[in-house]
């Protein structure tokens, strides 16, 4: 199998991110599978011509370190003590799978439609693929392994006829859709592929089982990749997962250490050199925390990717966009606009948060993000400023109304002393016997904690969507404010096109579309006119006429 080197589109870039050299080296290189030839229709008449099927890693985010980092909530393996190999040997036979997510791959991959149908809808990978919808299918098709040359030549007037009557239809117009269903699946196809380090060992792991021998050539391509990305994760794997070795490594956590908790991390990769896309403002801005309530914290310490991953993922292009700035713009605004939201799957971006444990039930929700921590109570305890010592909002739950007076905001503030004071006696006590798990029955969710958090842009929109309103609960829009800021500098435009038609957009029901083209066509808005268009509930009524007050006053 030949490799070749490729261009590097964005040249070197100093980054404060985790970098493996192996991986560095192998970035934007072409793996080649096959040795035989494909065929190209050419002007109507095959010709054979070098086989195009290749695999590139184009992207990635973490490696061993990150995952040692979130495994150990930042810690390091000084809380355990094992070395490196034997800490991911443990890791693996015990199953703590989660730290093996905070590693990211993104793959461009060119091949025949057979090997993408199963590639393409893995279901843990994000992908961005070639459509003969919008474009023109390739006029390359894949020769297998193994047939006579009889065989090969009735293939060829098989592709030969499937093209030609495909570029007829195109020239009558017919429908691409239809057009593009009389090609074999040895047409060829490329996409984009992104997913996790422990997805990826997944489907290794599942195809290395099913014996297949097509398969395994994709499979030994991914195989070399990962252990590129991550040679001890892989390692660990390759001996656990796929030979069914296993360690008698006792991982013994020191609570107590971790009880008293951490400073955020402060470069802990130092800084290195990349061929990965970098942003300046976002490099700027990596481990350095942002203070979150009196204890708490929200630390970028990782991306990948940018609004030119999101333009480049949705017109499957190679390398570096050829297009210009405001092309970009207009087309990430363009996909944003119409919900074509797997392009901004192809970028991630990574937090380590220190925050309330009642902050994190709420987080935690969002299960689309790869978590990961220790979850012990850290010794600090959540003290609300007086300001937000306030009545419960009637209608909106999560909300809060007026202050409270000042007598009954001493009266509280008391309260919440004498029940961290409490805790910590009884800590204490329960500490005189075994100190293990058990002893942090006691605490509050009010104490704080820490975890590493991940997610691509698409679902952290969505996060803040929920979490920046104004209806969000005020210790949960604390963090999600310092990720915003953050987000913003990764994918400006992104984010912009996220301001313009979610956050600060309205979206109408088909009753609130009457209500608003009665009103432009003259018709005052009233009480009779949304029981004209058919709304009756109380709350939907206070809904609707909040909106139009607000449409009003813009």
């Amino acid at each position: 199998m030949e490799e070749q080197i490729n261009t590097n589109p964005y040249g070197f870039s100093k980054t404060k991110r985790e970098t493996s050299l192996q991986a560095e080296e192998i970035l934007f290189r072409s793996y080649r599978l096959y040795d035989q030839k494909a065929v190209r229709i050419s002007g109507g008449k095959p010709e054979f011509v070098d086989n195009p099927t290749k695999i590139r890693l184009v992207d990635y985010i973490g490696g061993d370190d990150t995952i040692i980092l979130a495994a150990t909530n930042g810690f390091g393996l000084g809380i355990f003590r094992p070395s490196k190999k034997d800490f991911f040997r443990s890791l693996r036979t015990k199953k703590v799978l989660e730290p093996f997510k905070f590693t990211e791959l993104k793959f461009h991959i060119e091949c025949p439609i057979k090997p993408a149908l199963i590639i393409v809808p893995y279901p843990d990978a994000s992908v961005n693929e070639y459509s003969g919808r919008y474009s023109v299918m390739s006029d390359t098709f894949h020769i297998p392994e193994g047939f006579s040359e009889n065989q090969i030549k009735g293939l060829v007037e098989s592709y030969n006829l499937a093209y030609k009557s495909y570029e007829k239809f195109l020239e009558k117009d017919f429908t691409r859709e239809l057009a593009r269903s009389v090609l074999g699946l040895g047409n060829f196809t490329q996409f984009y592929w992104k997913l996790n380090l422990e997805s990826l060992f997944s489907f290794i792991s599942k195809y290395e089982a099913r014996n297949s021998k097509e398969m395994k050539l994709y499979v030994d391509i991914f195989k070399k990749i990962a252990r590129a990305v991550a040679p001890l994760s892989y390692e660990a794997f390759e001996s656990v997962d796929l030979h069914g070795e296993t360690s008698d490594l006792e991982l013994k956590l020191n609570l107590a250490e971790i009880h008293k908790g951490r400073e955020p991390l402060k470069d802990p990769h130092g800084i290195s050199e990349t061929k990965r896309l970098c942003i300046e403002a976002a490099e700027k801005s990596l481990f350095k925390p942002v203070r979150c309530l009196d204890n708490g914290f929200l630390s970028p310490i990782d991306y990948m990717g940018s609004d030119e991953s999101v333009v480049q993922a949705a017109r499957v292009s190679y390398g570096k966009g050829t297009k210009k700035v405001s092309q970009d713009k207009e087309l990430a605004r363009y996909l944003y606009r119409h919900a074509h939201t797997t392009p901004f799957e192809m970028i991630e971006i990574a937090f380590e948060a220190k925050l309330p444990f009642f902050v994190e039930r709420q987080w935690v929700r969002h299960r689309t993000a790869d978590k990961s921590g220790i979850f012990f109570p850290l010794s600090d305890f959540y003290i609300p400023e007086e300001s937000q010592i306030r009545e419960q909002a009637k209608r909106n739950k999560q909300g809060r109304a007026d202050e409270l007076l000042e007598q009954e905001k001493k009266e509280i503030l008391d309260m919440l002393d004498k029940n961290r004071a409490k805790q910590k006696e009884v800590l204490e006590e329960l500490c005189k016997g075994k100190f293990n798990e058990s002893v942090f029955l006691s605490q509050g969710v009010g104490h704080f904690m820490m975890w590493f958090w991940k997610n691509d842009l698409k679902n952290t929109l969505h996060f803040l969507n929920l979490r920046l309103d104004a209806h969000a609960q005020y210790e949960i829009r604390v963090y999600a404010n310092a990720m915003a800021d953050f987000v913003k500098k990764v994918a400006p435009f992104s984010w912009k096109a996220f301001e313009d038609y979610t956050f600060n957009g309205t979206r109408f029901s088909s009753a609130e579309t009457k209500i608003i083209k009665r009103m432009i066509a003259g018709e005052e808005f009233s009480e009779e006119l949304m029981d004209e268009v058919g709304l009756t509930s109380k709350f939907e009524r206070g809904e609707v006429s909040e909106k139009i007050k607000n449409l009003l006053e813009k």
